[in-house]
């Protein structure tokens, strides 16, 4: 699985490894869902992440290492949040 589309779900939170078995990942997409948190560990397992859209969500926080193993990621959609 090279591309994951899963967005529109109404997803609210991701959680500590949510996407481990998921390491060809390549693109990732979870716009238009309904993530207040991205939790610490959320995407670990993911090093091969290029592209990654979390846009028109509800962020209101990243923890620290929210991001944490996204060595390889190059394009990052944080639009329309609520970040402050």
């Amino acid at each position: 699985l090279r591309t994951l589309k899963i967005n529109s779900n109404e997803i609210g939170s991701l959680n500590l490894n949510s996407f481990y078995d998921l390491r060809n990942l390549i693109d990732l997409y979870l716009n238009k869902n309904h993530i207040e948190i991205i939790k610490k560990g959320s995407f670990f397992g993911l090093g091969n992440l290029k592209k990654l859209d979390l846009g028109s969500n509800l962020i209101k926080l990243i923890e620290r290492e929210g991001f944490y193993g996204l060595t390889n990621l190059s394009e990052l959609d944080l639009s329309w949040q609520k970040i402050r």
